[in-house]
């Protein structure tokens, strides 16, 4: 529990700074509303229902803070500061009620809205005894809601110390199949596995075959493991029009570039024709790496 204060004590100083005086006197008041209160749960849940009107949907923005926590770091710049006012209130009843910590956060998952559910997902790694709450993260993975996916799959540490092999390549993919960006996916160069690397040249062939678009960035999860159709697929991504497959292709090819000089090489002919900026710098930057 004393993790979880402190992450408490952190999170409500990041929101000082951040909200308004009305805002920061909404937050101040119902918290000592909940302490006072004689119908938690109600109260909870009708302070975290207000929470996006009071405390508003903007990012949190920039942080110096970056929260250590088991399963990994965990920057909270990206949370809306609604998103932050709900983990502040639910933490906040967790103190009063430590041994049911876990039944605080599921009647907060399951009968918030869409905003609030997802809130809960992006905190998990901040609650006591993390692991415990795999259930709702398996859940937030299976939903059809896009916004609670997304605070599962994206820039959230629990899935790389909470899950396993199967579970995370699952996210990668899903990831893949709805558009999010999987290289904000927390862990990906840590978790990644032969096993994900075939699932991802498989998903890559298939597009390819039905003369369908490729995401741009599959390169990172195909790269850590590739066989040689694998770099074959990467290399070909080298030279797709969109800048955006080479610029990946190029991160994923350079990191293998240090044990391999053909890779070396085709990096190093691509980055002679190479006309965007961004795409130069990341060649000349894992060229630049493969050489130390």
């Amino acid at each position: 529990m004393s993790a979880m204060t402190d992450y408490h004590t952190r999170l409500m100083a990041i929101l000082r700074d951040a909200l308004d005086p009305s805002a920061l006197d909404w937050l101040t008041d119902s918290l000592q509303w909940l302490r006072n209160s004689q119908d938690l749960e109600n109260d909870l849940l009708s302070r975290s229902a207000m929470a996006r009107r009071k405390l508003g949907s903007e990012p949190l923005g920039p942080l110096e803070e970056i929260f250590t926590t088991e399963a990994g770091s965990l920057d909270c710049s990206h949370w809306s500061r609604s998103d932050a006012g709900r983990v502040c209130l639910l933490m906040a009843v967790i103190k009063q009620n430590p041994e049911n910590a876990t039944a605080w956060i599921d009647r907060l998952f399951r009968a918030g809205d869409e905003r609030e559910r997802a809130a809960v997902v992006k905190g998990l790694s901040l609650f006591p005894s993390p692991g415990s709450l795999k259930h709702l993260a398996l859940e937030a993975g299976r939903c059809n809601s896009l916004m609670i996916y997304s605070a599962l799959a994206l820039r959230n540490p629990y899935i790389t110390r909470w899950y396993d092999e199967h579970e995370y390549n699952q996210v990668v993919l899903k990831s893949l199949f709805t558009g999010l960006d999987i290289d904000l996916i927390a862990g990906l160069e840590q978790k990644a596995n032969r096993e994900l690397s075939r699932m991802c040249e498989q998903y890559a062939d298939e597009r390819l075959a039905a003369n369908r678009t490729v995401p741009a960035d599959i390169s990172l999860a195909i790269g850590p493991h590739a066989s040689d159709h694998g770099n074959a697929l990467m290399l070909q991504f080298l030279q797709d029009p969109d800048a955006r497959h080479r610029y990946y292709s190029a991160l994923a090819l350079g990191r293998r570039a240090r044990h391999d000089p053909e890779l070396f090489q085709a990096l190093r002919l691509q980055l002679s024709g190479e006309e965007n900026v961004t795409v130069r710098a990341a060649i000349e930057q894992q060229l630049a790496q493969a050489q130390e």
